[in-house]
């Protein structure tokens, strides 16, 4: 904080939940007075916040999608979920694990704390090419060509 006079360093605990422009006083915590801090919330390069969720794209190979697989995805914060691709994944499904998202915050209504969202994982397909011709040949087979 600083002033004309001096500058005073003051440590604060940022509550969970907080969101974009959300306005925190801190009742006097300098000198006496209030300190209101107007937060402001840097984008996460593979994160995006959607209410108390958190959705990342994910490209995954198609066959990935077609024989299931484990994915292992970091959250912002560093945890590492392994969550489980099942066999027959449409492109564009949406993984999710359930109270991993952004924390839950108190609310003043009723004074209990909402719970914290979900990480939803969006899955893209994609193909790794050359494709093995095996895989076109049985492909080609199923489809009478």
């Amino acid at each position: 904080i600083q002033n004309s006079m001096s500058t005073t360093n003051v440590e604060i605990t940022i509550p969970p939940g907080v969101h974009e422009g959300d306005n925190i006083r801190y009742p006097k915590l300098v000198n006496g007075q209030d300190l209101i801090v107007t937060y402001r919330i840097k984008p996460d390069s593979v994160w995006q916040l959607e209410g108390l969720n958190l959705i990342s794209d994910i490209m995954i190979d198609i066959w990935d999608l077609v024989v299931g697989t484990e994915l292992k995805v970091r959250d912002p914060i560093g945890n590492e979920y392994a969550i489980k691709v099942p066999p027959e994944t449409q492109p564009g499904a949406i993984l999710r694990v359930r109270g991993r998202g952004y924390p839950g915050r108190a609310l003043p209504t009723d004074r209990s704390i909402q719970p914290a969202g979900d990480l939803l994982i969006r899955l893209h397909a994609k193909i790794t090419t050359p494709v093995n011709p095996e895989i076109v040949a049985a492909i080609q087979k199923s489809r009478g060509l």
